[in-house]
């Protein structure tokens, strides 16, 4: 039986890095400007690539375009317009009275509960008369009222904010996409045709990664090197 070796590579994309997505995303699937592919394509070739995006196998310029859009749109959140910083303040001021002496325990009650709302039921809008009135309720025993009245407003405002926007509050770190490339590189004997590539690269990931969508996969054959596989990883858990 022959052996034969294969080059298998990834590339982890950041959640902040949607450039580098996009560059990744746009040789894959034939989006780059006219130098860059003058540079790196035998254009003459170009029309024997293959492209699926969700399984679907998708050639236009226009429906390429729309795929594009869709990778980029996964890196899009309303994070530039909230603010988390003084959202994360206010927590933790709740968060020092809950532990204080002198607080006591209907104010300890009450900004257990508003906490509880905000990390449990992220969904749920806050009522701030409801919660002025809860303070105002055990005012007699409230030291530095208006200080935890500003506090409870400053919550309720961000927090209801927040429902309203498209809030992503994980590491900005985090992979969001995986770029994969495999191919047989061109001094194995063995000859194996980027289509049955394909299929060992995308059942790998069925079998193996069953919750991770495979968002795109591409076939080169208009390259100088042997024909070879591309596809993205979308690394989100699909339940």
């Amino acid at each position: 039986m022959e052996k034969s070796t294969l080059l298998y590579k990834q590339i982890r994309v950041a959640k902040f890095n949607v450039n580098q997505a996009l560059a990744l995303v746009k040789h894959d699937i034939l989006l780059q400007d006219d130098e860059k592919l003058k540079q790196n394509r035998i254009t003459s070739k170009s029309d024997l690539n293959i492209y699926k995006f969700k399984d679907k196998i998708i050639s236009s310029k226009s429906d390429r375009e729309k795929a594009l859009l869709y990778v980029e749109s996964l890196f899009m959140n309303d994070n530039a317009n909230f603010e988390n910083i003084k959202f994360s303040k206010v927590k933790s001021k709740f968060k020092r009275w809950i532990k204080a002496e002198k607080t006591t325990a209907p104010e300890k009650e009450l900004f257990i509960k508003v906490l509880k709302i905000a990390d449990k039921f992220e969904n749920r809008k806050i009522s701030l008369e409801s919660l002025i009135f809860k303070l105002s309720d055990i005012s007699e025993q409230v030291t530095r009222f208006n200080d935890k009245k500003r506090a409870l407003e400053t919550f309720a405002d961000l927090h209801n904010q927040k429902i309203s926007l498209n809030i992503d509050s994980s590491s900005q770190l985090n992979t969001r996409i995986i770029s994969l490339l495999f191919k047989i590189p061109e001094h194995n004997k063995i000859k194996i045709d980027a289509e049955t590539q394909e299929d060992i690269l995308l059942n790998y990931y069925k079998e193996n990664f069953s919750n991770y969508d495979v968002i795109l996969s591409s076939i080169h054959k208009d390259e100088a090197t042997r024909d070879h596989v591309h596809a993205v990883l979308d690394w989100t858990v699909c339940i």
